[in-house]
């Protein structure tokens, strides 16, 4: 699956990095509600999600990085996070993004 790192500013992001972890996006995401697969409702497996990251791609630590997921529609953030930042709007920061092919 491709991940990527994007950096925000003012609402705006830019491309910081890019990797592939193994597996597929259901590996590491199930909807909120089973037999509900909307792309705005998921719950990450943020654990395996770090632990398939490559060593250093992420620029800061996790608990400064938001998460996303995103589709050929666009993306979302995820919110009620553990490891990751909660999600909130108006500040810059580092945010993953999983993509859902």
């Amino acid at each position: 699956m491709r991940v990527r790192l994007t950096s925000r500013h003012f609402g705006m992001h830019a491309l910081a990095g890019e990797t592939i972890v193994p597996g597929e996006f259901s590996d590491y995401a199930t909807p909120a509600e089973p037999g509900n697969a909307d792309r705005d409702d998921w719950v990450i497996d943020e654990d395996k999600l770090l632990a398939a990251l490559p060593e250093g791609f992420l620029p800061v630590a996790v608990s400064r990085v938001l998460l996303g997921t995103e589709d050929e529609n666009g993306g979302t953030a995820i919110s009620g996070t553990k490891r990751f930042r909660r999600w909130a709007k108006y500040f810059d920061a580092y945010m993953i993004w999983l993509e859902e092919s």
